[in-house]
């Protein structure tokens, strides 16, 4: 048989054979399937037989991978179709099998057996294969075993959480995550956290709520992150109390200068320094939790105050163990007080921190 029986004209431009879909992009590690619909060309005469054969041709794939496992990642069913007539159509099942090495493979299907004066582009295949990496979860507000503290109860306290999901390079995406707390008057199974998220769809989410917090006790935070390879769960355990009792204070301070028997001139500056001792190892210590507050005293009452501290301006210096302010006094008699304070904080979101005064000095200027 010759061309011409087979075309029933030719036509000055040259009939084409057309695929659908013309490119199909596959994403995962699971095996899928397609139906691709060939379409032949519209002067191919009615009576005629073609028998046209369907092949792919790998065009890219990760290095180290033999031709016979890349060729093995794509089966094409049937592999030859018949053509009896002008725009016939006949399907063809792709199925594609990752072959287990994460990265980029391409094929080109295409229909063979066709006369020469027939366009054929063919069917573009892309395989984005994926690693089998679950998500990271994380929890990253409150964290596991965070003691929280409130200033009295009964009490409403509308706590933050924040949590992230992230997958490693070449994983799937994340597709959901949830969020669950149990804990003092909340069902067993624990109750929905409505998420703000975002990032859904990519290999990084960020998510955060805000979760009304009635009563006092342990509670039980719980995240789940899923991908196509499967799902990740992270918990965190925290407590909700009232501020503890403050354990015994063990720092002693011993003052170097000034003393409530010392008279400086005023308009100097006068040397304020101590040190510190831990009375349970009796060993002198620099501890970044004290302040110095420096303040005149006029007819019995404290005028304004500058506090000092380890890291905030102003602040003292440390010479080896020495605490030192260089206090500086108007012209003058005048009456002044330094208290030494241990400042005491709780964790966020308690009602901050107190202080507890460990020393105070008077002295005077004239």
């Amino acid at each position: 048989m010759v061309a011409g029986t087979i075309l029933s004209a030719l036509p000055s431009q040259a009939q084409s054979v057309s695929y659908i879909p013309a490119s199909q992009t596959i994403q995962g590690t699971s095996a899928s399937s397609f139906t691709l619909s060939i379409y032949g060309p519209s002067n191919l005469a009615k009576g005629s037989k073609a028998v046209i054969s369907v092949a792919a041709t790998n065009t890219a794939a990760p290095t180290g991978l033999t031709a016979a496992t890349v060729a093995a990642a794509i089966k094409l069913s049937p592999s030859s179709v018949t053509f009896t007539g002008p725009s016939q159509v006949a399907s063809v099942t792709v199925t594609i099998t990752p072959p287990k090495s994460t990265g980029s493979y391409q094929w080109l299907v295409l229909s063979t057996g066709w006369p020469a004066a027939v366009k054929n582009s063919g069917c573009v295949v892309n395989l984005q294969e994926l690693s089998n990496a679950k998500p990271v979860a994380a929890i990253t507000y409150p964290s596991n075993g965070e003691a929280l503290y409130v200033a009295s109860s009964p009490f409403s306290l509308a706590l933050p959480l924040g949590f992230d999901a992230t997958v490693a390079s070449g994983g799937s995406p994340v597709t959901s995550v949830t969020a669950l707390i149990s804990g003092p008057g909340l069902p067993s199974a624990g109750k929905v956290v409505a998420l703000a998220s975002s990032g859904l769809g990519t290999a990084s989410v960020v998510s955060d709520a805000t979760f009304s917090v009635t009563a006092l006790g342990e509670y039980t935070l719980t995240y789940t992150a899923v991908n196509s390879a499967g799902s990740t769960t992270t918990t965190a355990l925290f407590n909700v109390g009232l501020p503890p009792t403050l354990a015994p204070i063990a720092d002693q301070v011993v003052w170097q200068s000034p003393t409530t028997t010392t008279t400086f001139k005023g308009g100097t500056a006068v040397p304020v320094s101590f040190e510190v001792v831990d009375t349970t190892t009796n060993q002198i210590v620099v501890d970044k939790n004290i302040q110095v507050a420096l303040y005149p005293v006029v007819s019995g009452y404290p005028g304004a105050v500058t506090l000092y501290s380890y890291s905030t301006f102003p602040t003292y210096s440390t010479t080896g163990s020495v605490y030192l302010v260089n206090w500086p006094t108007a012209a003058g008699t005048n009456h002044y007080r330094a208290d030494v304070d241990l400042n005491v904080s709780y964790s966020a979101p308690s009602t901050g921190g107190t202080t507890v005064k460990l020393s105070s000095v008077t002295f005077n200027t004239q």
